[in-house]
């Protein structure tokens, strides 16, 4: 019964939110949040105890949708700037948040560490759909910038992740948890690597028919299992702060991105295009955001931090994805 009116609510916000062309998974964040334990409480048990495996394969689809899409040889020295771009403007992020939360939340040293490389992951979930549209229509097919992109978001998040297992294995000793974190990551690695070895395009194209579908079923239950999770309590406590800590990380992110694009064979408007494409957040948050407050329970610590990480990492995504789309779209009619 509670998985049929799920179902109901699915089809009825899924069809308003497009209407309204605001991204459908935010609709499916929001019935989490309506059928958690703040509200209606009605998310069977057996869908919040599998929140860790819905988690990775969520990550394993969308890096796998990412790798079968990108066109451009990542071992190619042309394209060492790529690498920056991976690297730099998401330390940047991490850095500032890192700080940030450090001086404005309860979180302690780890734990902002943690929270940096949860928020500064790019989301594929937007990005992905919108790159290929734009491949589809040729548009900045000349420099490879969608291209370019895809690489830049699947390579960003992939080291976004690592960073976030490292500092969780250092947060929570040695145990059967971190050694599963492990495995997981490099699952992650070897499929990605594994997709581009699809030379054809034919396989490519029907490797994304199925993925894009699986990823339609699991990214539904992602979103409405990461928003039963969230505390109102915290997540009022939070906002202001939370917003503050995701447009100040964005701030340092772009500021990060012109760096790595300075003195380039890009114009200003195709470098503002880098800058907006690399602001959505999503899959990641949504995907990692929980881990935290769920390690904190098995080992046995105080949970209102994890419901701090959980709560800005909603935030992120709730700002960042319709804004990030948004921008996306008006840009790359300049290019």
């Amino acid at each position: 019964m509670g998985i049929l009116f799920l179902l109901i609510q699915v089809f009825v916000f899924r069809f308003i939110f497009k209407k309204l062309n605001i991204p459908t998974f935010i609709c499916y964040l929001l019935i989490g949040i309506l059928n958690g334990n703040n509200f209606l409480n009605t998310v069977p048990s057996f869908l919040t105890n599998s929140y860790g495996i819905v988690s990775l394969i969520s990550l394993i689809v969308i890096f796998a949708r990412a790798s079968s899409q990108i066109k451009i040889s990542l071992l190619n020295r042309a394209n060492k700037r790529i690498f920056f771009l991976s690297i730099i403007p998401g330390l940047f992020e991490v850095f500032s948040i890192f700080l940030l939360s450090i001086y404005l939340t309860p979180l302690n040293l780890y734990e902002s560490l943690m929270l940096g490389f949860i928020i500064t992951a790019v989301s594929p979930a937007v990005i992905v759909p919108l790159m290929i549209d734009l491949q589809k229509l040729k548009v900045g097919q000349k420099k490879r910038i969608p291209s370019s992109i895809l690489a830049i978001s699947s390579l960003d998040d992939i080291i976004a992740i690592i960073g976030f297992s490292i500092i969780l294995s250092m947060y929570s000793g040695f145990s059967d948890y971190n050694f599963s974190s492990l495995f997981n990551v490099i699952l992650i690695l070897l499929i990605f690597v594994l997709v581009r070895f699809i030379k054809e395009e034919k396989k490519v194209i029907l490797t994304e028919k199925y993925l894009s579908k699986l990823w339609f079923i699991i990214s539904i239950i992602l979103f409405i299992l990461v928003g039963s999770f969230i505390d109102f309590k915290i997540l009022k406590e939070s906002g202001l702060i939370g917003i503050l800590i995701v447009i100040v990380g964005i701030i340092f992110r772009s500021l990060g991105v012109f760096v790595c694009l300075f003195n380039t064979k890009y114009t200003k408007i195709e470098k503002l295009f880098f800058v907006v494409s690399l602001i959505p957040k999503a899959t990641v948050q949504a995907a990692l955001g929980a881990i935290p407050l769920t390690v904190m329970f098995k080992i046995g610590e105080c949970l209102t931090s994890g419901y701090w990480i959980l709560s800005i990492a909603m935030i992120a995504i709730i700002i960042t994805a319709p804004i990030g789309s948004f921008l996306i779209s008006i840009v790359s009619k300049k290019i």
